[in-house]
């Protein structure tokens, strides 16, 4: 069945390996080759990369004939090129902007920054001077203080307490948080991923000690940072003939030097203590009778 087209325009496609065979197509001459052959495509449809695609995949697959005297229907006539054009024409709408939430967003535009807070200038001071001191004129990083400073008041174990392990785990949670929201805008970026990463395995592991240590404080604090945290499965590994050996080196280099350690305090202990008795010798001993 011949394909009927439409007035047409010239136009070259480079590369049609697949369409382009040795016997033709309708409208395409032979003489130029497998991999550069002329098609008269529609004027509407030249100018259209989906149209030109169109009309390539209904040259590639022409209309199948009428089903036999076997008892069928012949195959729905499709118009590729009204189709594609009415695609290529359609108006893409843009996907919504979602706007992920942020663990800042609950801090008032009022507060003070951080290091300022408490001052009692700033009762008497201008209102220039208390907006320029507050968050509306902060920056994102003064925010981020003033969020570390409120974790940390909700797991420290007193008000001097500024290097327990609650304290590290709940600095560590807002800079974790900060970085997947940096992420979730920016998942191109490796660098802020890394040290995600890194703090994430830093907090696992502080995590661990903490559960195991103070299993009340651990509870006190994944609840008060809504954290949620899962053991890690225990790492086993298949005991080699040459790992068992390596690990036995290992371990006796490692007594070894602890017994030439300890053998050399009790040396320098020894000789301390024998320069001190000899001092005192000296001192204790009476002074010689032609002297002065």
């Amino acid at each position: 069945m011949q394909t009927q087209l439409p007035p047409r325009v010239p136009l070259f496609l480079s590369v049609l390996p697949g369409l382009a065979g040795s016997q033709g197509l309708p409208g395409v001459p032979g003489r130029l080759g497998p991999h550069r052959r002329l098609l008269l495509l529609p004027p509407g449809l030249a100018a259209s990369p989906a149209g030109v695609s169109s009309w390539a995949r209904l040259l590639a697959h022409p209309q199948q004939p009428p089903a036999g005297a076997s008892g069928g229907t012949a195959t729905p006539r499709v118009n590729w090129a009204a189709q594609a054009k009415r695609l290529y024409g359609r108006k893409r709408q843009a996907a919504p902007r979602v706007v992920p939430t942020s663990q800042l967003d609950d801090l008032p535009p009022t507060a003070t920054k951080y290091g300022f807070e408490g001052l009692s200038e700033l009762q008497t001071a201008d209102e220039c001077v208390r907006r320029l001191l507050s968050l509306e004129l902060g920056s994102h990083s003064d925010k981020l203080k003033l969020k570390k400073q409120q974790y940390i008041a909700l797991v420290q174990r007193s008000p001097e307490d500024r290097s327990s392990t609650e304290v590290q785990i709940a600095v560590l949670t807002a800079r974790i948080r900060n970085y997947s929201e940096h992420l979730a805008q920016h998942p191109r970026d490796k660098t802020n991923k890394r040290y995600m990463l890194m703090a994430s395995d830093r907090r696992k592991k502080l995590l661990k000690y903490l559960r195991r240590t103070r299993y009340d404080r651990f509870e006190h604090t994944c609840t008060a940072l809504n954290i949620s945290f899962q053991l890690p499965p225990a790492y086993h590994r298949r005991a080699s003939h040459r790992w068992v050996a390596k690990k036995a080196l290992v371990v006796r280099v490692r007594q070894l030097v602890n017994e030439r350690r300890y053998r050399a305090r009790q040396e320098a202990r020894a000789q301390a203590e024998q320069a001190v008795q000899a001092v005192q010798a000296v001192q204790a001993a009476p002074p010689c009778e032609g002297s002065g």
